[in-house]
């Protein structure tokens, strides 16, 4: 049973940690942090009860199944949760910590995901998990936390249409994650040039916004400097 719980939960923890770390200046409080991701694993009986409903009401093709009734409904899932647990948290105060919590709440939802597909595929579901669906989890975290940062500091119609992305950006990115993946050996390989693209991307954005924190030292020190060259 602890290997179980180590394949299942050991790549969620690795991944949290890498994100976690990334934002160097102004760390989120650990426990939000947590409670963040408790919020996001308890997500997933809210989806699977809401897949299920959408599996009798839509038709079963596979371009139905990964775009809407999986992609679509999990992603609106922790959308929702997003805006409800952390989007308007006093300690959301820069937007790498849309990245952090959106992540952070993403993993969550791919822990208990992932114990569940351990408990009833074995050993080996995890082992291909931790390589793929794990880490898709977390890249469509970060793309949703960009878009949710992105909204949360600016107004008008700026800010509805980085909500709207915040939703169908990571729901698009997993409907076609799901469809490669459930598709022949001809479109399933292609899910190792997504992925890269996806760390690539998800790695470049996380950078830009580290460094553009408002609590980074050289972005406290310019205000100093201004004032004793005035």
């Amino acid at each position: 049973m602890a290997l179980i719980v180590f394949v299942a939960f050991a790549p969620v923890a690795a991944l949290l940690v890498w994100i976690y770390l990334k934002d160097a200046y102004e760390p989120e409080p650990r426990v939000l942090v947590a409670k963040v991701s408790l919020a996001g694993g308890l997500l997933v009986i809210v989806a699977a009860g809401l897949e299920a409903l959408l599996s009798l009401l839509l038709p079963p093709s596979l371009t139905v199944k990964s775009f809407i009734t999986s992609g679509l409904s999990e992603e609106l899932v922790k959308f929702g949760g997003a805006l409800l647990v952390f989007y308007r948290s006093r300690h959301f105060n820069e937007e790498i910590d849309g990245i952090v919590y959106s992540s952070s709440l993403a993993l969550g939802f791919a822990a208990v995901e992932n114990m569940l597909y351990v408990l009833g595929s074995g050993l080996e579901a995890g082992y291909v998990r931790a390589l793929l669906p794990v880490p898709a989890h977390a890249f469509f975290g970060v793309v949703m936390g960009y878009f949710l940062a992105r909204a949360k500091f600016q107004t008008g119609r700026a800010r509805h249409e980085n909500l709207t992305r915040a939703l169908f950006v990571p729901a698009a990115l997993h409907g076609a994650f799901n469809f490669l993946m459930s598709s022949n050996m001809t479109l399933a390989v292609l899910v190792v040039p997504l992925m890269a693209a996806l760390l690539w991307i998800c790695s470049k954005r996380i950078d830009i916004l580290e460094e553009s924190s408002p609590f980074s030292p050289s972005r406290r020190k310019a205000p100093e400097n201004r004032a004793t060259q005035g």
